[in-house]
């Protein structure tokens, strides 16, 4: 095994076991600052797709299928093909409606978090 494979699997297991021994309170209030923060960015991401009509998502393209002679050590002559394409961002339209309906839920939930985040994080400390 290499050894940057081997430091990377010691470093997650040890920070695996540092994690089991946090307070769990600490813990709870991370993952319930963790949920505000990644429905911030939601939102933030709703009211930009708002504003400009579109929303910036990641597609594959089609695949081109691309045929060519190549070399390996096994055979001196062979047959390769790549059909994989990385994603790339592109902008597609939102329709209002639907983006409102969705900023307003997020919004909601945003605003019900923040009302039940003590009784939530107290909830969660006490079954960890």
């Amino acid at each position: 095994m290499h050894p940057t494979v081997l430091r990377t699997i010691v470093m997650i297991g040890l920070l695996a076991f540092l994690a089991g021994c946090a307070d769990p309170r600490r813990q709870c209030v991370r993952d319930v600052t963790a949920e505000l923060q990644a429905l911030d960015a939601q939102i933030a991401a709703s009211q930009r797709a708002l504003a400009t009509g579109t929303r910036e998502e990641f597609r594959r393209p089609a695949v081109a299928v691309g045929v060519s002679v190549c070399g390996s050590p096994a055979s001196n002559v062979g047959i390769c093909a790549d059909t994989t394409r990385p994603p790339q961002r592109v902008l597609v339209a939102v329709d209002p409606a639907v983006e409102g309906r969705t900023l307003s839920a997020l919004q909601a939930r945003r605003a019900e978090l923040l009302v039940n985040r003590d009784r939530d994080i107290a909830r969660c400390a006490a079954v960890r």
